[in-house]
């Protein structure tokens, strides 16, 4: 860990700490923004708290009107205050298929690359697995990149009944293609999928050699053919609801508002595979145990196909998506042991 991380650690508790008792001092005190001082607390405490992150997510999901204002308010207190190694820089693109793109970038003066976080079809780019994912990479003064993808759960705007794996691939060309342009961008270039995300940065990664240096896959779905197998081999019955009915119900991580998915994301997606030729760089496969939607021994398989440079880790006892603070935990200590060859 860089050692500018125990030294802002303290310093982002305090001040996030004492906004939050300015903002619940000032509900009895009407002189007092407590409101206000509330949000700002939070804000700052989300870079170090994931319950205060979970949280923040949670507002800004059901009151969209407040996102804005708070993301570029926490921008500005972690650039005044210095309280971390990386700034947060929240930005939208255009999405090829209309409307916006939001993007998290989270730069570093320290920097030993460019890490690129891809989230799953079911998720958004900053739960509680990705802030994993990206503190890991962080820490090892690696540039991160999130982004929402267009038509999915976050902050990018569109439908999600149209959400698919090609528009999917679409929004990580134009990422990479925009982080490319940044003064930060430095080689070399980390992909980082977890489920869909996995799946949609190995195939750029087999399509760009040149430009992916490596690859960390968290439960990928390596197909959309193994990704049909596997669901109707563990619940066949729902599976075939899902088809009959011409859609399912998904559940936002965060908010746990309820989304419709069509079944037109799994005919789209049987239309890719990442086979594991054509993938020269070295790759690490997170593999769950109690994995029920990317198999376990398919992921070894895999692997072993792929050959020397690629490694399974096992994640004992966690399932498709970390969760539980324990499954967080366990994800956390095998992430510690990998040794990026890339950098």
């Amino acid at each position: 860990m860089h050692p500018l991380y125990k030294k802002t650690r303290q310093k982002t508790l305090l001040i996030g700490t004492f906004a939050v008792l300015i903002g619940l001092f000032g509900t009895f005190v009407p002189i007092l923004p407590g409101t206000a001082f509330v949000l700002l607390g939070v804000s700052v405490l989300s870079l170090q708290s994931k319950i205060a992150m979970r949280l923040l997510i949670t507002l800004r999901t059901r009151y969209p009107k407040i996102a804005t204002p708070v993301k570029r308010t926490e921008t500005l207190l972690v650039d005044f205050f210095n309280l971390t190694t990386h700034r947060r820089e929240y930005t939208s693109l255009p999405c090829v298929d209309g409307g916006t793109l939001s993007i998290l970038a989270e730069p570093t003066e320290y920097i030993a690359g460019t890490a690129i976080l891809l989230h799953s079809a079911s998720g958004t780019a900053e739960t509680d697995v990705m802030n994993t994912l990206a503190e890991a990479l962080k820490i090892r003064g690696f540039c991160v990149v999130r982004f929402d993808a267009c038509n999915g759960l976050g902050d990018s705007t569109g439908d999600f009944t149209k959400f698919s794996t090609t528009s999917y691939r679409k929004n990580l060309e134009q990422v990479i293609e925009w982080a490319g342009t940044k003064k930060w961008w430095q080689e070399p270039l980390v992909l980082v999928g977890h489920s869909l995300g996995g799946l949609v940065a190995g195939m750029y990664a087999r399509e760009h050699q040149a430009e992916v240096d490596e690859l960390i896959l968290l439960a990928p779905s390596l197909s959309g053919e193994s990704y049909v197998e596997t669901y109707k081999r563990q619940n066949a019955t729902d599976f075939d609801a899902w088809e009959k009915s011409g859609s399912r119900i998904i559940k936002h991580p965060i908010s746990h508002e309820e989304f419709s998915l069509p079944f037109s994301f799994v005919k789209d997606m049987e239309q890719y595979s990442l086979a594991p030729t054509n993938l020269p760089m070295p790759i690490t496969v997170l593999a769950g145990t109690l994995d029920t939607i990317s198999d376990y021994a398919e992921l070894k398989a895999f692997c072993e196909k792929v050959g020397n440079h690629a490694t399974l880790r096992k994640l004992a006892e966690v399932g498709h998506t970390p969760q539980s603070h324990k499954e967080i935990g366990t994800l956390e200590q095998v992430l510690a042991k990998i040794k990026l060859k890339s950098k």
